[in-house]
């Protein structure tokens, strides 16, 4: 049997775990689900700051999006709101703890708050957006 290789032989994941060393697999399982836990944690969290907020804020999900895409998103859903506008902001990415605020700044727009993967943004009049 291959060990260096899970797919060998078409067995599954848990049959390839079986194989290896049993301590091996045993300290495997038990980050695997330590890392679980966490992350159902902090996904828990993030659903109930989304949810505990005011249900009358526009909210914008851009998820795992790329920055790029995520910001020209952004911008098309700020456009249809009228100035003075809070948005709530979710991005994964994680370069957007850096471009968000970015953005803001060159679009004069004003950054609340910013607890990456949440961010509070004020949509402010544009300059270009006048008559």
């Amino acid at each position: 049997m291959d060990y260096g290789n899970p797919n060998a032989g078409r067995m599954t994941a848990v049959e390839w775990l079986n194989e290896c060393e049993l301590g091996r697999a045993s300290v495997v399982l038990w980050r695997l689900q330590n890392l679980l836990k966490r992350w159902r944690f902090e996904l828990n969290s993030m659903a109930d700051q989304i949810e505990d907020s005011d249900d009358t804020t526009p909210f914008f999900d851009g998820g795992d999006t790329g920055c790029g895409e995520l910001l020209l998103d952004l911008l098309l859903f700020i456009k249809k709101h009228p100035d003075g506008s809070v948005i709530r902001v979710r991005a994964l990415d994680p370069g957007a703890p850096l471009e968000i605020p970015a953005w803001c700044r060159l679009t004069k727009n004003k950054l609340l708050e910013s607890e990456h993967p949440i961010y509070k943004i004020r949509k402010s009049e544009f300059e270009g957006d006048k008559g």
